[in-house]
Order: structure tokens, then sequence, then C-alpha cells
């Protein structure tokens, strides 16, 4: 079986439209400077832009422009940790014509602020590490409800293994909560606000460092929970298995900082 058969396999949809789908986000990978809109990659793929966005969403499981942003945001996070370019430079470089928004975007998506995330290395360098802390609530909206599992069929026993609750499959912004796991594969998750959730795992290699784990790459292995997790009574108990896999194509970049959730 050919690697592009192989892909094909694993992927919702139909071999005709994930052939149609693959060579357009090889595109968006490759010129991901580029702004391109929905009717751009529409026509990328001879279809109307309605049929192609149905189309895309399906088999990636966010629309393409969503897509397009976050191959963006991760080209503007290569460039804060490798260059002395100023994060105006970054911003235009990566396609915003307005700082202000950029700003907005890469706080929401990546956790931190562009300058925060610049910054990163040497508070990895003298910090220490925390259990990745929940995001902000009001107080009384965290409930009895407990999400627990296993980690299974990871690549390098030994590595890290970062686990988030996130209100969609996409891994951005600060988790509602998370863990980092260092050799062990059993997670717990306590007191959980109700809402709909998806649990996702990003593994490291074991011979990588903590600032290793502000640049990832195709080493980096990926997992989702077997099923979406609703909490709705607060006292929910619910087991939730994890299978860690290499990346797809379709894969949609791990944009939150993941140093930044367990280093203080």
């Amino acid at each position: 079986m050919s690697n592009h058969e192989s892909i094909t396999a694993t992927l919702p949809g139909s071999p005709e439209q994930i052939a149609t789908v693959l060579p357009v986000i090889a595109t968006m990978r490759e010129q991901s400077h580029q702004a391109f809109k929905l009717d751009d990659l529409a026509e990328m793929a001879y279809l109307s832009r309605f049929h192609f966005n149905r189309v895309f969403s399906s088999i990636a499981g966010i629309p393409p422009v969503e897509f397009m942003t976050a191959l963006r945001f991760e080209r503007a996070k290569e460039l804060l940790l490798t260059t002395e370019l100023s994060v105006t430079d970054v911003c235009f470089e990566v396609g915003f014509s307005s700082l202000g928004t950029f700003s907005t975007r890469f706080t929401q998506l990546v956790g931190v602020s562009p300058a925060e995330f610049r910054r990163l290395p040497e508070l990895i360098d003298r910090g220490k590490r925390v259990v990745c802390p929940r995001r902000a609530a009001k107080p009384g909206t965290f409930s009895n409800a407990i999400v627990h599992g296993e980690v299974r069929n990871l690549p390098d026993p030994g590595g890290a293994v970062y686990l988030g609750l996130f209100p969609t499959r996409f891994a951005r912004g600060r988790p509602v909560s998370g863990q980092l796991l260092m050799g062990a594969t059993s997670f717990v998750f306590p007191n959980l606000p109700n809402g709909s959730f998806s649990l996702l795992a990003a593994v490291m290699p074991p011979t990588e460092g903590l600032i290793d784990h502000l640049r990832l790459d195709r080493r980096v292995q990926v997992g989702v929970g077997e099923a979406p997790i609703v909490i709705r009574s607060g006292q929910e108990q619910i087991h939730c298995d994890v299978q860690v896999r290499a990346p797809q194509p379709t894969d949609a970049p791990i944009l939150v900082s993941l140093p930044a959730l367990v280093v203080t």
C-alpha cells in the first residue's frame, strides 16, 4: 500500500473527496504566508465554495478558512522563536494588516500573547513545572464531575503526554482543564464544569526537553478521546481512553502553547 493509500484509508470521506482536499491542504501548508480566502481554496479544488467548505470540513474536522488561519499562526509561532523580527513584522509576514487583530487572535488561539510566547524559552529555563491550570471560572461553576482513562498506543514510553479538555476538536487557547503526564498513562480530570468537550492529546518524544515542546513538528504524536465528553449534572464519572497516532496531513496545527500551560 502506498503512503497516499495509507492516508486515504484512515480518513473520513470518499477517496475522491480526499484526493480533492489533500492537494489543497498541501498548497495551504506550503504557502501559509498567503491569506487565502474560501473562494481561492475552492477554486484550487474545482468546486463551488459551499460544496468545498462542506467536503473539507467533513475530512479535516474544521472549515478550510479556520484551517488556513491555524497555519498562519503556526508560522507566526515559528517566526517569533527563530527570528528577531518584531511582533509587528511577524504580523505582516503572516498576512495580517492589523497588529491589534493579530495580537488578539494569537492570544486567543495560543493561550499567551505574542510577546509572552517569545519570552517562554527564558521562562522555561528558570521556571518550575506545575499541573496545567484550569481556565479561570466564576465560583461555583465547577462540579463533582470526573473524567478518567488511559493513554493508549504510546510510541515511546516515558515521553511527555499533554492532555487537555477543549470545547472543540481543535487544540487552541487554554483548555478547560489539562495535565502533563511524564512516564505515566493514567489520568483523572476532577471538578469539571458542565459542557461538551473533546479530550485531546499531544505526545512528545522522551529525548526532548520542555523548550523543544514550543516547536511542534511532525515528530509529535496526537490523540483524541474515543467519544465527546458531555457533562450536564456535574455528578458524572466518565471513562474516556485516548488512542495516540501519527499526525495526518489533514490535522490542523496544535496552536495552544503547551509549555505555557505547565510552567510558572
